[in-house]
């Protein structure tokens, strides 16, 4: 299905844009109410419920509309973007609502769910007013879904939220510490392949000497010992503050390797 050619609509998706920009900028740099009196959480949560669902489904309907021709008419593109736009300004309302007494984390998280909803709405627009395709106005309507699904789904109080933060971290730490340990047993591998390399290479300097053999494994040591230093760098385990005497290591090795082509070349 082709989608609609939207040329004398792009004034009116641009000020929508525009728009949703200065509520993203209204939630990221207000803080909510310093006060709980008459508050009530539950409610919070329904109301941005109802509002998550509304602008899912109101995103939903601009995606069916330009996502093939006739693009909407005028009047019509202004309906669906005043509905969208209408759908974010009570989000925005309800997350000045949210007492910070409630907790700061719990403030940190709705602000930031609200943003990600807002920025995914945002960039549809901007898909339908760049031309995307119908393909892209689906991918993105379905970022949106997936921001408002959060929101829908959230229901939190301040312990649940940092118990999710928390548990985001823990993903985190839990995902870089295997990261190191792979690479740290590649680093072991590594270390071993040189330790065999060494023994034979040690071997090939008893008599009578095999002067080829110990050429090919002289260059064989010396791409193991680049190899480990390449990972030690890549993994992390040297820092900054090392990394001027891995580049003296590594021309220590080739170094040392010259000599050893230099002496095996008069043999």
């Amino acid at each position: 299905m082709t989608a609609a050619c939207i040329g004398p609509l792009k004034n009116i998706l641009q000020n929508t844009i525009e728009n949703l920009l200065l509520a993203e900028k209204e939630i990221e740099g207000k803080v909510g109410h310093h006060t709980d009196e008459g508050f009530h959480l539950e409610k919070f949560w329904a109301d941005i419920n109802t509002v998550a669902k509304k602008l899912s489904f109101d995103c939903t309907k601009i995606c069916i509309c330009f996502g093939k021709s006739p693009a909407p008419t005028t009047n019509e593109t202004s309906s669906l973007l005043t509905c969208v736009e209408q759908a974010v300004l009570c989000l925005v309302s309800s997350y000045h609502k949210l007492p910070l007494t409630l907790g700061i984390t719990l403030h940190t998280h709705v602000q930031n769910e609200i943003v990600k909803a807002i920025q995914a709405v945002k960039n549809l627009v901007k898909a339908i007013k760049d031309e995307g395709g119908a393909a892209v106005y689906r991918y993105s309507t379905g970022v949106v879904w997936e921001g408002c699904r959060h929101l829908e789904n959230a229901q939190l109080d301040n312990k649940s939220a940092s118990l999710l933060g928390m548990k985001a971290h823990s993903t985190m730490v839990a995902d870089a510490f295997r990261e190191i340990s792979e690479e740290l047993d590649e680093l072991y591998e590594e270390s071993g392949l040189i330790t065999s390399q060494v023994d034979v290479l040690v071997q090939d300097l008893y008599p009578p000497l095999a002067v080829s053999s110990m050429q090919e494994q002289s260059h064989q040591l010396a791409d193991r010992l680049h190899t480990v230093l390449k990972t030690c760098v890549r993994s992390h385990v040297i820092g900054e503050a090392e990394e001027a005497n891995i580049e003296f290591i590594q021309k220590a090795i080739d170094h040392n390797l010259d000599c050893m082509k230099e002496k095996l070349s008069k043999k």
